[in-house]
């Protein structure tokens, strides 16, 4: 009996064990109370507190460490917390509001503070989505700015950031001001009010090594948009717009930062600015599918690429740009660095794209642009729209060997064939043509022109002839492209775009134009409805004058 009554209390304390442990589960918080979207069921807890701050912060520390991730619902309304919102724990927490236009975190406080503070005495992952956090009106300025977010490699998805704060003069309020640990940031928005400005948009710290991911992100009104100065924190930025900000994309000290389907309007400042003053590691810039436009101070350089002139040894900068357009500016480029074998060389790529070939390279610099380019205008839909038009020389003028990305700024697919030569190629800038469907649903070849009788002729060093019939007056677009098409071969890509009459055509080729060797001829024909005619496709020789 004594045995099984030993037994029995040892049963019972090893259930009581399986009981304790097995009751943490996950916590859904509804806050300040329960509301459509984080009904009473049961479950459901309100946490404690005098306000819709004091909840919202309670909310974020209860059951914080009981090994079980929290949800926290916050409904329409704006929370103030009375110095920096903070979360408590160990486990993973999802904070969600009621949209970024309802649910508003801000901060009474009068002092340098963060509105939110996630790396302060958590060791929690935390995703904050459908929300704004916004800084106040009257956040200090004097010896050092208050800012929206401090983080910890945590993640953010559909946030806005908004900066109320216009009174700095010498300091500004930052967005992210202080991302350690990586983290990602998928469609979000920082903008200011009131004449307010950020000093920087996301700005990368270095305590912790980790990966920022930067998914779909718009910036206005800031100084610097992406500061990454870490060489143990990449950086990668797909779709992101950069408008009022005077310098967008800073890499420096032996950062990697990779950019794709970028539009930057510029501001007083050069765009992109890279920097290297450490030796640790090389400065690096891939800047893909980028539309660079000088709205602001068209004097600075596209591309400022500088490496210090210091006491110590330093590490190279290499930037390499493809696929992109860059517009308006007096210099496309400014390279500087030291001549001094100890000291870090500056190195610059640019290919397929278009740009003015223009720039200054002072000491140790190289600069290779003999792959792909055009000196050209874009041929954009208007003053301050970037989508490209039907026929534009930068269509379908991207690297026809490019396996991404596979979609635009905008989110279409890319490469789409854009100028109907039955060969998809991805177009330069970030924008990628969709070209409109025929205009005659019914029967498009009862309106669309009809394209025969294509030929060529041509000796390179006298020039020759394209002849054509169409069936009604149209315009027409030729594309001669190389084959094959080698990495390093100076034959490029050739489009020519003419008004053509109903009837017979010849249209007149310069002697120069097109270099010996074989190409592809697609040609095709627009009404003024856009309906395009049959693609007509040649495989066509070039040769030298006096040969056959």
């Amino acid at each position: 009996m004594k045995v099984a009554g030993k037994f029995a209390v040892a049963l019972s304390v090893l259930l009581g064990v399986f009981v304790f442990t097995g009751s943490a589960s996950a916590t859904t918080f509804c806050v300040p109370g329960y509301f459509d979207g984080c009904p009473d069921n049961g479950s459901n807890v309100v946490p404690s507190g005098a306000g819709a701050g004091e909840k919202l912060e309670n909310a974020l520390s209860q059951n914080g460490s009981d090994g079980s991730p929290d949800t926290v619902y916050l409904d329409s309304g704006t929370y103030v917390d009375t110095d920096s919102l903070k979360a408590g724990g160990s486990d993973g927490l999802t904070v969600i509001g009621n949209g970024r236009d309802r649910s508003f975190i801000t901060s009474s406080v009068a002092g340098n503070y963060y509105v939110v503070d996630l790396n302060f005495g958590n060791s929690r992952h935390i995703t904050m989505k459908d929300l704004a956090i916004v800084i106040p009106e009257d956040f200090p300025n004097d010896n050092g700015p208050g800012s929206a977010v401090q983080s910890k490699g945590d993640d953010f998805d559909s946030v806005d950031v908004i900066n109320e704060n216009n009174t700095g003069t010498v300091y500004l309020s930052s967005g992210f001001a202080n991302v350690m640990g990586g983290g990602s940031f998928t469609d979000i928005r920082l903008f200011g009010r009131n004449g307010a400005r950020f000093g920087s948009a996301i700005n990368v710290a270095c305590n912790y090594p980790g990966q920022v991911t930067i998914n779909g992100a718009g910036v206005s009104d800031s100084q610097y948009g992406v500061l990454a100065p870490c060489s143990t924190v990449p950086v990668s930025i797909d779709r992101a717009t950069f408008s009022g900000a005077d310098s967008a994309l800073q890499p420096s000290n032996g950062a990697q930062l990779t950019a794709s389907n970028v539009l930057i309007e510029s501001g007083d400042l050069s765009p992109v600015m890279v920097y290297n003053a450490k030796g640790a590691g090389t400065t690096t810039l891939d800047l893909d599918h980028a539309t660079v436009v000088a709205t602001g101070d068209a004097s600075m350089p596209a591309i400022r690429a500088n490496v210090a002139n210091v006491v110590a040894a330093t590490d190279p900068i290499q930037v390499n740009v493809s696929n992109s357009i860059i517009l308006g500016f007096d210099d496309t480029w400014e390279m500087i660095a030291p001549t001094d074998p100890a000291k870090g060389d500056v190195g610059l790529s640019v290919s397929y794209s278009d740009f003015s070939p223009v720039g200054v390279v002072t000491g140790d610099s190289s600069l290779d642009t003999a792959t792909g380019n055009i000196f050209d205008s874009p041929g954009f839909t208007g003053i301050t729209d970037y989508h490209l038009t039907p026929g534009a020389p930068t269509v379908d003028a991207g690297d026809p060997s490019a396996a991404g990305p596979l979609f635009d700024l905008e989110g279409n697919g890319r490469p789409i064939d854009g100028d109907f030569d039955s060969v998809a190629v991805p177009d330069m800038g970030a924008y990628e043509l969709n070209p409109p469907p025929p205009n005659c649903p019914v029967d498009p070849s009862a309106c669309a022109p009809k394209l025969r009788k294509v030929k060529f002729r041509y000796r390179f060093g006298k020039g020759g002839t394209l002849r054509y019939r169409v069936s009604i007056k149209a315009k027409v677009i030729a594309v001669f492209r190389p084959v094959p098409k080698k990495a390093k071969s100076k034959r490029m890509t050739v489009r020519i775009l003419k008004q053509g009459k109903q009837g017979a055509n010849v249209i007149k080729l310069g002697k120069r134009l097109l270099k010996p060797g074989r190409y592809r001829l697609a040609i095709r024909a627009l009404n003024k409805t856009g309906d395009s005619s049959n693609v007509v496709v040649r495989k066509v020789q070039v040769r030298k004058a006096g040969r056959r």
